[in-house]
């Protein structure tokens, strides 16, 4: 296929926030988890196109992008910035849209709260061997066809020119197709994350699995 690998550019944003809600659980949509595409993809994107647009970059078929890699290079700006814009805005944008009064939500937070007291959200993961991480996400139609190969390729080649030790990402335990690409593209286990999240009215335990690549 004729696919351009090319930076992020402004006219991109929302299709890439629309990318993203469409492929947020192994690929497809997850609306039992959370239905508003907004705070969602505030969440999974906005850091990177507002405030790090530079390591972003999409996969373009036919003038329209189909996928993209987004990615991080400081950790401690990251995480400053997460905290003190990226997710206060998201749930200002959450409230102002109603999500008090949704079951979704309140069944939401109790998942969260189960995972924190069982002891948070950590990742395991050393931010001195692997500072960077990164997302990538392409549209059922066009997987298998190397795009996500180039996207990655690309990436790295930023991250090592930027003097990046190491980068990782999360992965599903059971997104089978993802951890083959993830290993095929020399990444390995170093760390693991579990979450609670809602199953009507109980809780499902979901396990990620952690892979980084030194660079």
């Amino acid at each position: 296929m004729n696919v351009i690998i090319r930076p992020y550019k402004e006219d991109d944003r929302s299709t890439i926030r629309r990318i993203s809600y469409e492929t947020s659980d192994r690929g497809e949509q997850n609306r039992l988890v959370f239905s508003d595409p907004d705070v969602l993809a505030d969440v999974l994107t906005r850091y990177y196109t507002d405030y790090e647009p530079r390591s972003l970059w999409v996969a373009e078929y036919a003038g329209s992008v189909v996928g993209y890699i987004s990615g991080c290079m400081d950790p401690t700006r990251y995480k400053m910035i997460v905290v003190l814009r990226v997710v206060p805005a998201a749930i200002f944008r959450a409230i102002y849209n109603g999500a008090l009064w949704r079951k979704e939500t309140w069944q939401l937070i109790r998942a969260l709260m189960r995972t924190w007291f069982q002891g948070g959200f950590p990742q395991e993961v050393s931010d001195e061997e692997y500072p960077a991480h990164l997302h990538i996400n392409i549209m059922g139609d066009f997987r298998g066809q190397q795009i996500g190969k180039k996207l990655m390729e690309g990436f790295l080649l930023q991250a090592k020119s930027a003097g990046v030790q190491g980068v990782h990402a999360s992965v599903r335990e059971n997104n089978m197709g993802a951890i083959r690409f993830f290993e095929h593209m020399g990444f390995h286990d170093v760390g693991s994350q579990t979450v609670n999240l809602p199953d009507g009215a109980g809780f499902q335990v979901r396990k990620s699995v952690i892979y980084g690549k030194r660079l």
